[in-house]
């Protein structure tokens, strides 16, 4: 069965977010979590597909609580955007899950 999964972030601050699977894709990331919780790096990454089956990665990390204040917000309205703000991972995440990649014999970043 194919990972079916919807991600949908906060439009704005105190709106909800969404994950919407099909049970394949919410066990695959329950696993993928677990990876991220249990492994040395804290990190982890599943394959999943949206309805529209063009494939994508999804990585997860876990953070510190000083670390997570350098990972940029979610929101997806122009209005919650301040001047400054970034939406780009900071580097040292992105070499983790590189590093993850590599590991596995994949590379997706």
């Amino acid at each position: 069965m194919i990972n079916l999964l919807h991600i949908i972030p906060q439009e704005w601050w105190h709106t909800s977010a969404f994950i919407i699977g099909n049970r394949a894709a919410l066990e695959e990331l329950k696993k993928a979590i677990e990876e991220a919780l249990e492994s040395p790096s804290g990190v982890g990454s599943g394959e999943f597909y949206p309805k529209d089956r063009e494939g994508y990665s999804v990585y997860i990390a876990c953070v510190s609580e000083d670390e997570i204040e350098g990972v940029p917000l979610g929101y997806t309205d122009d209005a919650t955007k301040s001047i400054g703000d970034t939406t780009d991972i900071p580097q040292w995440l992105i070499d983790k899950f590189i590093d993850m990649d590599k590991a596995k014999g994949e590379l997706t970043l």
